[in-house]
């Protein structure tokens, strides 16, 4: 049996929590064509033109194409069809949508970076699996004679140089640090992962919407609403994410968090885990409604909650009070995912 699709078997299984549901035993790459086996199609194609004219022109374009569509048959067409009718050399932006269902649907937030990084100049990346993952891809080739990595299909270069721009000028202040906290939770996940491979798991559990979930949390706080749906997606994120079962078999909200990090541990130490319970707190107070409500087993009251992420005890009534409020909250996360790489890290003396 065949399964052909864009993304790896493994990895869908992977995302939707059914490992036993990854049979596939081999893989075979579509990679893109080589420099010889290009220029013998784009001859072929350009001989079946009748005009020695237009042939000739288009002949002249071909090293020029193969470095824009980097040896991709569907690209390659795509351009020289542009060429032909149109009379003029197309630009990145009539590949956008495709580039844009590679950038944003099917690679990973490490990916995502690597990426980035090579479209600012070629360089040396150490071949982990999410790099031997975009080689096999073809978005990505080793160039031994520089000792470089670089990026395969020029139009897609062209596309995220542009990128950064285009996001500077689009994209609020949530996105980078939404993006941020992702590549954080990434990394922290491998580390566990990869350094305790006999207890090791996932200390955030792929979930389903997890998606969704980053979209709440980078949509701009400016009501009650939308606070209600960051604050909820907050919570699960980090909380929801991270729950495990006990050795009685009771279910723990943040049980996969390290210890000193989950509102599990140490409940009478306000140090210890109060970020964990400050989240919690945050989800009482908006996606549950129970604003001014007196706390209970342990659990941080709402001005405590405030004041932990804003150093004030005053509740937000105005968009800027709620968009102080988010910030506030999403450089907290920022700052607890980065202690905790570096604890795990220093754990595993990685």
């Amino acid at each position: 049996m065949w399964v052909a699709g864009a993304e790896v078997w493994n990895n869908l299984a992977k995302q939707t929590g059914s490992g036993i549901a990854n049979t596939i035993t081999e893989y075979e790459f579509l990679k893109p064509i080589d420099k010889e086996g290009f220029d013998a199609l784009w001859d072929f194609e350009c001989n079946k033109i009748d005009n020695v004219q237009e042939k000739n022109r288009l002949l002249s374009q071909r090293d020029t194409v193969w470095c824009s569509s980097g040896g991709v048959p569907f690209y390659a067409k795509a351009i020289g069809s542009h060429l032909y009718i149109k009379n003029e050399y197309p630009t990145y932006d009539q590949f956008k949508p495709f580039f844009d269902e590679i950038f944003d649907g099917n690679l990973t937030i490490s990916q995502r970076t690597i990426l980035k990084q090579l479209a600012t100049r070629p360089r040396r990346l150490e071949e982990k699996e999410e790099m031997k993952d975009l080689i096999n891809r073809g978005l990505i080739y080793y160039d031994p004679k520089a000792d470089t990595h670089n990026i395969c299909i020029g139009m897609m270069r062209d596309y995220l140089k542009q990128m950064d721009i285009r996001i500077a000028q689009q994209m609020p202040y949530t996105h980078n640090l939404v993006d941020e906290i992702c590549l954080l939770i990434e990394n922290i996940n491998n580390i566990n992962e990869l350094f305790d491979p006999i207890n090791g798991c996932p200390i955030f559990k792929p979930v389903n919407q997890a998606s969704s979930l980053f979209i709440d949390m980078k949509a701009v706080a400016s009501d009650k609403t939308i606070m209600t749906s960051f604050a909820l997606a907050v919570y699960r994120t980090y909380l929801e994410r991270s729950e495990g079962l006990d050795s009685e078999g009771k279910k723990w909200k943040g049980y996969l968090l390290p210890e000193g990090f989950g509102k599990r541990y140490n409940f009478k130490d306000p140090n210890q885990g109060a970020f964990a319970r400050a989240v919690d707190r945050l989800r009482q107070s908006y996606a549950h409604n129970k604003e001014n409500a007196r706390p209970k087993d342990n659990q941080m009251s709402e001005l405590d909650m405030l004041d932990f992420f804003l150093g004030k005890r005053v509740l937000p009534t105005k968009p800027e009070e709620y968009r102080a409020l988010q910030k506030a909250v999403l450089d907290k996360m920022k700052t607890e995912l980065i202690r905790m790489k570096e604890s795990l890290e220093k754990k595993y003396n990685k």
